[in-house]
């Protein structure tokens, strides 16, 4: 693979020219150095259980520090009915405010996303309305990482390094793990839809969405069948499956060092 050299970064050459609709990198670069440094600033009363937690789709560790929220109140990261604001967090933390400043848009909810090790999340996708006039776009930043901490899109590993920037299309079945000796550490960006963004990752979002609107609603389909189904029996034994699962899908892949 041929790398090119922009602002002192490489990225691969084909990046620009390749449209993936699920997954992609953008070109947006962020300082590993600064972004591990912004963490300091999180103290242990920052993170929460991800809620996924209790409907037993995570197996191990997962938490969040919210950056935006619902009226600024990090316990509301749930909420999109309010609007939605910075926390107390985010004032803590400069590097991230730089970050952020990238991004010319809305923002629906920013989080600090922690995965432990051992950690693994079920496959699942976002409920999103793909019929509403606002659309939401996701973009990972990765801050800590190991070669063992995978992202997974219709089986293939995506494996992102610190400082990187990738979009991905949360309404669209997607899970994670971590399987290293160290956390994985993710800035995890919803922004609204708008002119910017669709130029960041260089094709229509909504166009998109609304042109493959079948096959978006089978996955929804399937997803809240998935998700009656597991909060109707609620069993720890449905992570510990899950845990195993994860397991046996990273010994059969290659995992890039």
């Amino acid at each position: 693979m041929e790398f090119i050299d922009l602002n002192g970064v490489s990225m691969p050459s084909e990046l620009s020219s390749t449209v993936n609709h699920k997954s992609k990198q953008v070109e947006a670069f962020f300082s590993e150095e600064k972004l591990v440094a912004d963490l300091v600033h999180l103290t242990s009363a920052d993170w929460i259980h991800h809620y996924l937690t209790q409907h037993h789709y995570i197996q191990g560790d997962y938490h969040i520090a919210p950056l935006y929220a619902a009226n600024g109140n990090p316990m509301a990261y749930k909420d999109f009915s309010s609007k939605q604001c910075p926390t107390k967090l985010l004032e803590r933390t400069p590097y991230f405010q730089k970050v952020l400043s990238h991004f010319e848009c809305e923002f629906a909810r920013v989080r600090i996303m922690r995965m432990a090790p051992g950690t693994v999340l079920a496959e699942h996708l976002d409920q999103m309305d793909l019929r509403s006039e606002i659309q939401l776009a996701r973009f990972h930043v990765p801050i800590v990482t190991n070669p063992d901490a995978y992202f997974l899109f219709s089986g293939e590993n995506i494996h992102m390094n610190p400082g990187e920037c990738w979009y991905v299309e949360a309404a669209l079945p997607h899970g994670a793990g971590n399987l290293g000796k160290e956390d994985r550490i993710h800035l995890v960006i919803d922004c609204v839809v708008n002119d910017f963004i669709n130029t960041l990752v260089d094709f229509d979002i909504t166009e998109h969405r609304r042109s493959r609107a079948d096959e978006y609603a089978h996955h929804m389909s399937l997803f809240r069948e998935e998700w009656a189904r597991n909060v109707s029996q609620d069993t720890p034994n449905r992570a510990r499956r899950l845990y195993h699962r994860g397991m046996k899908l990273l010994r059969q892949m290659k995992i890039p060092g």
